[in-house]
């Protein structure tokens, strides 16, 4: 039987953000596409226990060409991240919050 969808790697030539490989994350659905924040990619403290992430991307999906891109929260923005975490939950509001 034909399977409709497939995996695919993402074209990293038109200059688009590039995402670690990470466990623990949340990825919530948005208007515009996928938001991932959080979890882990293996970077360890000085104890030897796993360092949250507090970074926050976008994979676009408005078009056929998926791209990342990194979001961030500037100083002139009311919008804060929240500090690092993993194994967490994040939903999406309005369509566009998260």
């Amino acid at each position: 039987m034909a399977q409709p969808y497939a995996w695919r790697r993402i074209d990293k030539s038109d200059g688009s953000a590039t995402i670690s490989a990470r466990s623990g994350h949340t990825i919530a659905y948005v208007k515009d596409g996928l938001i991932c924040y959080g979890g882990t990619d293996g970077r360890k403290n000085e104890r030897g226990s796993a360092v949250p992430n507090s970074d926050m991307y976008l994979l676009s999906l408005t078009s056929d060409n998926y791209s990342w891109s990194f979001l961030s929260a500037t100083d002139s923005s009311s919008l804060s991240c929240p500090p690092a975490r993993a194994n967490h939950s994040m939903v999406a509001l309005d369509g566009d919050k998260v």
